[in-house]
């Protein structure tokens, strides 16, 4: 069927556009007076069946259920080749149930409208990744038509126009919460803004066209006791804001593993739709140099620098190309939420230019600058290394917030040390900022 077509002027606002739709049944829906038309000819005409039961007097109560049970195995119908159950009355409720095999079961109220029933099934079934199309729906329609009166077809396609996103198509079997949520995931990709306010009057003017059966998700706010909030804005997906909110954790020092992760998933799958769970650890294998694994609650970025670190201290030459090549594997694989660290380079007067690489660590490349220095005679003092660092950390990420005096770079001993200053001049590892929203 041709879709419906709304039109929206502009993202979120709705102008009087033309709004088309057949006013006839569905092909393959059964109209009503065929219906009334069949139920008076099996009235007039009984089945051999039925005529057998009544013109046998003596028979038992064990065969009459038994030619019973045999009718209704042969009136079993099938959607995709799937068997169906059959209808049964609730006592006292007048509902029809319908058992879809492997899915769930169809319950249409006494007082609702079989369409309505079917289309929130179809809907529900479509979100929790179970196949349905227009076939499915419309044999259902006739096997509850034959029970019940159904007073209107199923809703055709509905199509939206949003001016300057594109347009939005909603088939019948399909949430439309579930497809603007989906059309502004793939705007905001693009670099179109969206924000909830568009999306709840983008489900306004198709709910005025179909049945909806659910509000847009969210947004939902989550605290971390002694970490920090984050929050899932409707069109983003939980386990990427998961991952993301895991690898800041991570970077900021702070502990956390795949439990932890996990169950904080579970808290937003228990309030919204969840389409993916977190990615499973990924390894990637660098000829002799080793090996590369990224767990699901790590930023890519972070481990590749890490391993460029530690593959420098071995001696192994490392490039910010090598790097980059590395990090593509996994965010071709998962969620990656930042690049690699920037290459910096600081003019220090009098004293030469800092330079730190991508996968090199600040607080390293500072004590080292200050290592060379005073070993050329020149004076460095542990306030220059904390304002150093302190510029550095404003631009980049940084793993260490110490830098150790130069009083005691000269010692072998690999612990860092503070300054005293420097605890005024350099921020502590910032916490992941909620994100500006209505929580649940």
């Amino acid at each position: 069927p041709s879709p419906r077509r709304v039109r929206v002027g502009a993202v979120g606002r709705e102008s009087h556009g033309s709004l088309t739709a057949s006013s006839g049944p569905i092909d393959g829906q059964p109209s009503r007076a065929r219906r009334q038309r069949d139920r008076a000819a099996k009235k007039r005409i009984p089945s051999r069946r039925t005529a057998a039961l009544r013109t046998a007097p003596g028979q038992p109560a064990t065969m009459l259920k038994l030619l019973l049970l045999l009718a209704t195995a042969w009136a079993q119908m099938t959607i995709n080749r799937v068997p169906i159950g059959n209808a049964q009355r609730r006592s006292g409720a007048g509902s029809l149930v319908l058992e879809v095999q492997g899915v769930g079961n169809l319950t249409v109220p006494a007082n609702e409208d079989p369409a309505t029933a079917v289309e929130r099934f179809a809907a529900r079934a479509t979100e929790a990744g179970f196949r349905m199309n227009n076939v499915t729906m419309l044999n259902m329609m006739e096997w509850l038509c034959e029970r019940r009166q159904c007073t209107r077809p199923l809703t055709g396609p509905v199509m939206l126009e949003v001016t300057g996103a594109g347009n939005l198509t909603v088939l019948m079997h399909e949430e439309p919460a579930a497809k603007v949520e989906e059309f502004a995931a793939m705007a905001v990709a693009n670099g179109i803004p969206f924000n909830v306010e568009t999306m709840r009057s983008m489900l306004k003017s198709l709910c005025n066209s179909r049945s909806c059966f659910r509000d847009i998700a969210g947004p939902l706010t989550l605290n971390v006791t002694d970490v920090g909030e984050f929050t899932v804005l409707p069109w983003e997906e939980p386990a990427d804001r998961v991952e993301y909110f895991s690898g800041l954790v991570v970077e900021a020092g702070l502990g956390m593993t795949r439990q932890s992760a996990q169950q904080m998933l579970e808290w937003f799958c228990q309030r919204r739709v969840c389409r993916r769970g977190l990615t499973r650890p990924l390894t990637l294998s660098i000829g002799e140099v080793g090996n590369v694994t990224v767990r699901p609650f790590e930023e890519p970025a972070a481990i590749v620098e890490v391993f460029g670190a530690k593959a420098q201290q071995a001696g192994l030459e490392v490039d910010e190309e090598m790097l980059q090549q590395i990090l593509n594997f996994f965010c071709e694989r998962r969620s990656c939420h930042r690049p690699l660290n920037p290459a910096l380079e600081i003019n220090v007067p009098d004293l030469g230019t800092l330079k730190v690489a991508p996968h090199e660590d600040p607080a390293d490349a500072v004590e080292q600058f200050a290592l060379v220095a005073m070993q050329k005679g020149l004076d460095m003092t542990g306030k220059q290394m904390v304002e150093m660092l302190t510029l550095i950390c404003e631009q980049r990420v940084c793993r260490r917030l110490g830098v150790r005096p130069p009083s005691e770079l000269n010692q072998t001993s690999t612990e860092s040390l503070m300054p005293p200053e420097a605890e005024a001049a350099v921020p502590e590892a910032p916490l992941p900022a909620a994100e500006t929203s209505t929580t649940e």
